[in-house]
């Protein structure tokens, strides 16, 4: 790189003429400033390390390494601290999982157990309903048929003889009352005779159409 130049200017006072003339205006005094040019190197982005000593300048590259060797390992061991706790929340979330698969399961367990002793359950009650039909529907017995002989026979006979008891009762009583009307005297007949036509009456008066009691006379 080349030394710097500089350049510098002086005042320049230039007479036309040695006779004054008129003031003209394309006539003027030009004054021009100074003005140094600096220029500046530009800015290093690493120091020059033309002071120190060779071993000087080993010993800073070590300084320096292992500064960026321990900041490697301090973000290195910030991500292994944040990627422990993802860890040990996923691993907490595992354990809950496992706990409710398990509690799943159980239940599911106790509802096939609960289901099949419904099974089973419903499948005795049916087959004892299809044996109580079954006994009600087959047909009867032999010692069953003579019971339903015999408790017809028994209601046959008894029929008979009440029937024979009224027949017995009525005669009996129409006996009876030959004998109170043959040994009655004559004023008695004359009553019953008396009684029998207002009953007759009274029958031919009233009627399946009458709606009240006593009917109306017409």
């Amino acid at each position: 790189m080349g030394v710097p130049k500089r350049i510098f200017v002086a005042n320049v006072n230039e007479e036309v003429a040695t006779v004054p003339l008129a003031p003209r205006p394309w006539d003027f005094q030009e004054d021009v400033s100074v003005m140094d040019v600096v220029t500046t190197s530009p800015v290093r982005k690493r120091q020059r390390l033309d002071h120190l000593t060779r071993e000087e300048k080993i010993l800073r590259r070590k300084m320096k390494n292992r500064v960026a060797a321990q900041c490697a390992r301090d973000r290195k061991k910030a991500r292994m601290d944040e990627l422990e706790m993802v860890v040990m929340t996923l691993q907490a979330e595992k354990e809950a999982l496992m706990d409710e698969n398990s509690a799943l399961k159980l239940r599911l367990e106790q509802s096939l157990a609960e289901n099949e002793r419904l099974k089973e359950r419903i499948g005795s009650t049916s087959s004892g309903s299809i044996e109580h039909a079954s006994l009600i529907s087959e047909p009867l017995q032999k010692d069953q048929v003579l019971l339903l002989a015999l408790s017809l026979w028994m209601m046959r006979s008894g029929f008979l003889h009440l029937m024979m008891s009224l027949m017995t009762s009525f005669l009996c009583c129409k006996s009876v009352a030959k004998t109170f009307l043959d040994f009655a005297p004559p004023h008695h007949w004359k009553e019953h005779n008396r009684q029998v036509s207002r009953v007759q009456r009274t029958l031919l008066w009233w009627d399946p159409q009458q709606r009240s009691w006593p009917p109306s006379k017409k």
